[in-house]
């Protein structure tokens, strides 16, 4: 818990910081997340010694923000991405390299998660132009916050009640007891974002509704 908890200072710091001074540093900081994410998801579908073709997913890594930041259109996203699926196949089909198992690891590292950092990259611009317009705290926040909150509290409950598995072929330290703590502690950290940003209690108001935050 010690190195978990001094890990996350350093990463608190340049995050607290990327949103207040937004523009090219929130941006860089997520396209170096995302490179992260896709590095780690490509490790993990190989973790048992299945290959996966690394370089479709990195290259469809940077072009993505690369199209959404010069507005180059949704329809050459798309097509990016579909082009992206169709290159995979052709290298694991046509490579005694690959099987068909490498097909369906890189597919699930190239879905997942780049296809869902395509989001964070829409929040943080206005979609009709691609002008910057500084990332919605609100947002981002409710996005992250009740991520940390969620992992940190099916941790603790886990820890000091968990008794019965939740699914113990993928993950078999983690328990039912401790997927509904991660699911109240969720909730909870909606309402603490709500009542900073979407209450008007700080001056900062976000039109969200409380019932939307907590969902």
């Amino acid at each position: 818990m010690k190195t978990r908890i001094l890990a996350a200072i350093p990463i608190a710091i340049i995050l607290i910081a990327a949103l207040i001074f937004q523009s090219w540093l929130l941006f860089g900081l997520i396209v170096v997340l995302s490179f992260i994410a896709q590095h780690e998801m490509l490790c993990a579908v190989s973790a048992k010694g299945d290959k996966a073709v690394s370089v479709v997913p990195y290259v469809l890594c940077a072009a993505v923000p690369v199209i959404l930041y010069f507005n180059l259109g949704f329809e050459l996203l798309m097509i990016a991405i579909v082009l992206a699926v169709i290159a995979l196949f052709l290298i694991t089909m046509f490579s005694k390299k690959y099987d068909y198992r490498s097909f369906r690891n890189s597919l699930v590292a190239l879905i997942y998660p780049e296809v869902f950092f395509i989001f964070i990259y829409l929040t943080v611009f206005k979609y009709t132009s691609m002008e910057w317009i500084g990332a919605n705290p609100y947002i981002l926040l409710l996005g992250i916050i009740t991520t940390v909150f969620c992992d940190s509290a099916a941790y603790f409950v886990g820890r000091a009640i968990g008794k019965h598995k939740l699914c113990p072929e993928i993950s078999p330290k983690k328990t039912v007891e401790g997927a509904i703590g991660g699911a109240l502690g969720g909730v909870v950290a909606g309402f603490l974002i709500w009542l900073l940003f979407g209450s008007g209690i700080t001056g900062l108001s976000y039109d969200m509704p409380l019932w939307l935050s907590l969902v």
